[in-house]
């Protein structure tokens, strides 16, 4: 182990790692202490949350956020420590391992009661065929209710298209385009 309480060498023992593994949070603080430094500084500093950062040290699973958080927040303050980042958040997963505090956001809850509620088979064709039919009918009603309601030109208006006015316009009339013509327009 060197200075910051963290493995330099690969090649230890099976048995020194379950003394770091259980040791890493203590390894952290040790080494903030050593270094001067206030628990509220480091926050600071990284951007971490200062209960996160206790959680840590006291590898208390239970008070941190969901793991990925905790690991990215691991590895950023043992970089800021001098150790090495990777260990550190190995030795921490090795110690999650073993710990089987429950996750204060992994709890489950059920759903409402109002949700809790099976749909026969067949309701939802049944509600369809209900619903084309009620369309069927509103618009079969609508159709027939229309007619009825269309009210007659007025007098007015009948008499000025019966007039002369309208006799001097001239007529439209649209032939078909002769092959000739066609043609030429494509020319």
């Amino acid at each position: 182990m060197d200075a910051t309480g963290v493995f330099s060498e690969t090649g230890k023992t099976e048995t020194n790692l379950q003394c770091e593994r259980v040791c890493i949070g203590q390894s952290l603080r040790e080494a903030r202490l050593r270094a001067g430094l206030e628990l509220f500084q480091v926050a600071a500093d990284l951007k971490i949350n200062t209960e996160y950062l206790q959680a840590i040290e006291e590898m208390d699973r239970a008070a941190l956020p969901h793991q990925t958080y905790t690991l990215g927040f691991v590895r950023c303050y043992a970089d800021y420590l001098g150790f090495n980042a990777q260990q550190s958040v190995d030795l921490f997963k090795v110690d999650g391992a073993t710990t089987t505090t429950k996750h204060r956001d992994a709890l489950i809850k059920s759903p409402p009661f109002w949700l809790k509620f099976n749909v026969p088979r067949g309701f939802g064709l049944t509600v369809a065929l209900i619903g084309m039919l009620a369309l069927a009918s509103w618009f079969g009603q609508r159709s027939m209710a229309t007619q009825n309601h269309v009210p007659a030109v007025p007098e007015m208006l009948g008499s000025w298209s019966q007039g002369s006015e309208l006799r001097n316009i001239p007529a439209i009339n649209i032939e078909p385009a002769s092959p000739e013509q066609i043609a030429a327009t494509d020319g």
